[in-house]
């Protein structure tokens, strides 16, 4: 029992007994974790304070208050007392901008809209418990409209950007549809390429802004206004 209790747990928090189950199901697959189960947000503090939790996957609407609460809640404590970071993915049936950008402000490390198949869901859940973000790809592409409108992205098909950037226009085309949480299927086919030429282009990022992992890029871009 007392081993049980040392794995790391994924709290799901949602008033729903439907996508409570759905999500169960999902999660079958993450054998090293175990799922635990709130429909309140004072249920989700109640077992955070008994539970190690690697992930919460959190509604917005739920009985006694927003759910954006807990995520801002969960990001202001990461890290404290040498405890591991909680992260947070929003999964709701509100799909609308406002919503999204106020998510990602409380630090919210993805945003899912409910409904997609059980597969997806899961390889969506499996990329964030890596640390990449994740945005479900009606709002990425959303997203990524907003950013061309503003003329923040160059959409030309090849050549390369000034000296003050020292990334190519493909790699800025993929760096900021990866930024949106696009997978590297989905950059591929947004941009009409393999998924190895994304692959590469990613890579000539990485290289060039000195960093490792998809959330250090998409850091490191920001930092240097390149998104």
């Amino acid at each position: 029992m007392a081993e049980t209790a040392t794995l790391p747990a994924i709290l799901v928090v949602d008033d729903d007994p439907l996508v409570i189950a759905e999500t169960r199901e999902v999660l079958a697959a993450f054998q090293d974790a175990r799922m635990l189960a709130a429909h309140t947000l004072a249920e989700a503090r109640q077992l955070l304070r008994r539970h190690r939790v690697m992930l919460a996957i959190i509604d917005l609407a739920l009985p006694d208050g927003d759910g954006l609460e807990l995520v801002a809640e969960l990001s202001s404590d990461a890290g404290q007392a040498g405890r591991a970071p909680t992260r947070c993915l929003v999964r709701t049936v509100f799909d609308d901008d406002e919503q999204v950008l106020r998510a990602l402000a409380a630090g919210a490390q993805g945003y899912l809209v409910k409904g997609e198949p059980v597969p997806i869901t899961r390889q969506r859940l499996a990329a964030v418990l890596r640390g990449e973000p994740v945005v479900s790809p009606a709002i990425a592409r959303r997203l990524l409209h907003e950013l061309v409108g503003r003329g923040r992205v160059v959409s030309t098909a090849h050549g390369t950007s000034s000296s003050d950037d020292p990334l190519t226009t493909r790699e800025r085309d993929v760096l900021t549809r990866i930024a949106t949480g696009m997978t590297v299927i989905e950059v591929a086919e947004a941009l009409g390429v393999s998924e190895n030429t994304v692959k590469t282009h990613l890579k000539g990022v990485y290289r060039k802004l000195g960093v490792r992992t998809r959330v250090g890029v998409i850091t490191a871009a920001r930092d240097r206004g390149l998104l």
